[in-house]
């Protein structure tokens, strides 16, 4: 069976159907998308910089009519908009809180508290002392990481700076070194987003690295200690590194051990963010000027929080959220929650990236 090939419409201009030309198959859907979203001919055709007329259009509403796929297409925007409405009315309601402004900063709650408050109610909150009495604070220096995991054989993201899409293409970026030669390369380059040892590198998957867990006493009624490997995720780089807008589809909770980081995160209910995305990553950057001037950021409830050494963010499934390291910089992502935290398999837009 061989594949099919993309349908390209052939648009009559006179009432004979003498065919006068075609339209391109991603025109045409970028075209149909349009209409269906309700935008009208003519701004159809001033958007596409002259490369469909109104009499092209015309013809495309009148192929059409009695369209099954269209019809169903339509049907399906209506359920889209309704979706959206929704979306919207949560984004409104955030406001009127002061948590849709603002990230709350307080002690570590019991874990009751943090689950009915925060988790269930996908709302995000720094916690001020949830790592502070971690050995690794105060142990995990330099010196103590050689000493303890130096030897052992991690990958690390190279070559960040030269392409804008580093962190989804994480993968095919990394290589293999001895993480006593990332140390030394950290040392030597404290502010850079050229490398960086990320949760997806997978590094506490060695044995060696793995032992620095012992240093982290998070809190048993939040997390399941039957349940951290493959739910834990060490994060190490020079300040200066950049992880750009995405979101995750689990709950995390990330404890810094060391140095700080700025964390800018956005409302799942703001959709918009969607039209400017690929799979979990935004297309849209937050350090240049699609901060003020992108309409897809348009009415963001943008919230923004750093936190230091022993704090700990709590960042909900579906927030968008960009992170900037200010400093040399180690933190621990946990995921393994003593409640159910796992939404992938309903998660539509989890789609691996198209290079």
């Amino acid at each position: 069976m061989t594949a099919r090939r993309p349908r390209v419409l052939m648009l009559a201009m006179d009432s004979n159907e003498r065919l006068r030309g075609e339209v391109p198959f991603e025109l045409q859907r970028w075209a149909l998308t349009c209409k269906l979203l309700g935008v009208n001919d003519e701004t159809i055709a001033k958007e596409s910089e002259g490369r469909l007329t109104l009499e092209q259009l015309r013809v495309l509403d009148r192929s059409l009519e009695g369209d099954p796929l269209h019809a169903a297409a339509s049907e399906l925007v209506l359920l889209l908009k309704r979706h959206e409405w929704l979306a919207d009315v949560r984004r409104q309601l955030e406001l009127v809180g002061r948590w849709g402004t603002r990230i709350e900063r307080r002690k570590t709650p019991p874990a009751k508290v943090f689950f009915d408050e925060y988790f269930a109610t996908n709302r995000p909150v720094v916690l001020t002392d949830f790592g502070k009495a971690w050995p690794a604070k105060k142990k995990w220096t330099n010196a103590y990481l050689r000493r303890t995991c130096g030897d052992a054989t991690v990958k690390v993201v190279h070559n960040r700076e030269k392409t804008h899409l580093y962190d989804a293409k994480a993968k095919a970026l990394s290589r293999e070194l001895r993480f006593r030669d990332f140390i030394d390369w950290v040392e030597a380059h404290p502010k850079s987003n050229d490398r960086y040892l990320v949760g997806n590198n997978d590094a506490l998957s060695n044995p060696l690295v793995a032992t620095l867990l012992k240093d982290c006493r998070y809190d048993t009624t939040y997390f399941d200690p039957r349940r951290v490997e493959g739910c834990a995720y060490l994060w190490f780089g020079p300040g200066g590194t950049v992880t750009p807008l995405h979101h995750d589809t689990v709950n995390i909770i990330l404890t810094q051990v060391r140095g700080t980081k700025h964390f800018t995160l956005i409302s799942p209910a703001h959709t918009a963010l969607l039209h400017d995305s690929h799979a979990y990553y935004s297309l849209l950057d937050l350090d240049g000027p699609d901060r003020k001037n992108h309409p897809s950021l348009r009415n963001a409830n943008i919230v923004e929080c750093t936190v230091g050494p022993g704090e700990s963010v709590f960042i909900p499934a579906g927030w968008w959220h960009h992170v900037r390291s200010e400093s040399v910089s180690i933190s621990l992502t946990l995921t393994n929650f003593r409640v159910p935290n796992a939404y992938e398999a309903t998660n539509p837009i989890a789609t691996p990236w198209k290079t």
